[in-house]
Parts: structure tokens; sequence; C-alpha cells
């Protein structure tokens, strides 16, 4: 698998290959190293292993199982029903609860958790700025005091091109459980002019996989965050932003703080602010 750039990845009911769970699971897993890169960074900024982690948009799992295996407690959110299953079975033999629900809404009850991860950009899915405010106030409520939001997503200035024809995801052939093998191409279109968004193209190739056309193809559109408007919805949020990574094929280096405009794919390692009438 090669990953150019952070994966973004349709969460909102499209056919395509979110629709086939079992394909999903199979072709598009965590990179090795940027596991250990993120475990890396949680234990840095919090002085300890994660005893709670949490995926707000958790797919099948796969960012949830190698703090299980670590022996962290993990609970995941997701709006699909198939991924949600998916993600059950991976990680039933764990201390983990696994939810169908909208990332808004998060009706978790094993927290409060030292650690969330969002890393492949799916709080771009969200409609609108309110709805990802809203999300990000759903999070700090059920972290716990200076817990940690790790947040993938594209910071671009408005009036900036991005460059189309950008590979974000490509698979070999991979043979998948129960028949068939499939392969999978992500690639940017660059930004939609009325709307803003960047446009993401997705080609899926399967062959002999049950109930799955030999090629499907979908199209979704993600939000772009404005500096200034990004750091206002953190700090609104009672977030303090501490550290930002950029995301690139070869490696994770560190973008200066204060952050920077356009600074494109990056993951915001975010601390939770004290709720009011909680002690530090």
């Amino acid at each position: 698998m090669a990953c150019v750039a952070p994966l973004r990845c349709s969460r909102w009911g499209r056919v395509g290959i979110y629709s086939y769970p079992l394909i999903y699971a199979t072709l598009v897993n965590p990179e090795t190293a940027l596991v250990a890169a993120v475990q890396e960074w949680a234990q840095q900024h919090s002085g300890h292993a994660p005893r709670r982690v949490m995926d707000p948009a958790c797919g099948p799992g796969k960012w949830l199982l190698p703090f299980a295996v670590q022996g962290s407690a993990v609970a995941g959110v997701d709006i699909q029903p198939g991924m949600v299953d998916e993600a059950q079975k991976l990680l039933w033999r764990y201390e983990s609860e696994i939810v169908l629900a909208d990332m808004r809404d998060l009706p978790l009850h094993s927290g409060p958790f030292d650690l969330a991860l969002n890393l492949y950009s799916s709080v771009a899915h969200l409609p609108d700025f309110a709805a990802v405010e809203q999300h990000l106030r759903r999070v700090q409520q059920l972290l716990e005091p200076g817990g940690l939001y790790f947040l993938g997503l594209t910071v671009q200035e408005l009036g900036v091109p991005l460059e189309a024809g950008e590979v974000l995801l490509q698979t070999p052939p991979t043979p998948i459980p129960g028949g068939g093998v499939a392969a999978v191409h992500y690639e940017s279109a660059g930004i939609d002019a009325a709307t803003g968004r960047e446009i993401i193209r997705i080609l899926l190739l399967a062959h002999g996989v049950p109930g799955v056309p030999e090629q499907s193809t979908d199209e979704y559109q993600l939000l772009l965050f404005q500096r200034d408007t990004l750091l206002a919805m953190l700090a609104a949020s009672g977030f303090a932003l501490i550290e930002v990574r950029a995301m690139r094929d070869d490696g994770w280096p560190l973008v200066p703080l204060p952050l920077p405009a356009g600074c494109g794919d990056v993951t915001l390692i975010l601390r939770a602010q004290c709720r009011e009438g909680t002690p530090s």
C-alpha cells in the first residue's frame, strides 16, 4: 500500500469502498511506522501509555487494535453498520465499546478518555464548520482534563488551488476473505469552485468478490480548513494546540507553531483544557 498523503475516506453513505466493509478492512490499514509514531507522541505528551482510547470515526477498528493489544481500553463510533460489525469482530476479545452513531453525538459510556484519534480527515466529511465545532465540543467533553486529541485535516487558504491528480492511496490486488481479489485507488481532483471543498475520487476494482461489481467509482468532497477559522474553532471548543505534524510520504516532521497558513495535510495534537468547575 502506497500512501502519498494522509488517507481520506468516505464516511457518509456513499456507494464506494466504504459500502463494502470487508474490502475496506482488508485494503485500508494504518502504516506500522505511523502507528508507532502516534504511540510515541501520546507517551511524550501525556507521560504514560494511554489507558482509554477513543476513535470517533473508527471504521473497522484498525486504529484501535494496536492500543487494545497494548492493554488500553478502547471505544469507537462509526455511522456505517457494517463498519461497526467489523470493528466489534476485530476487538471482541479486548475491553472495548463500539457504537453505531454520528461523530457529532458520540454516545459512549466507557470514558473519560485520555486519548482520541481521528487521523484520516474524517472530520472533513461533516457538512459545515458548525458541525465540526459540535464534534470538537463533544470530543472535549469525553476527554479527561489534559487528554489528547490527534486530529487529521487539511489547512488550505481560500483561493489557493490544490494539485489535481495527487494519489492519496493505491493498493495492489489483494485477496479478500470469502473469495476474490480487490484493489483501490484514491486521488484528489482539486477544489470544487462552487463549494470550496476538495474533490476526492475513488476507483474500486474487484474480481470474484461475492456481491461486488468488477469496477465501481465514487466521488465526494471534503472540507478544507482556513487557519484562522480553525484556530478559533479549537479555542471555542476547549482545546489548546500543542503540536502539529506534517503528514508526508517520507515522514511526519514537526510544523512550527503558531500554525502556518496553508500548511496542507497535517495532524494536530490537541490538549483538552479544564472545563469550568473542574480541578486542574
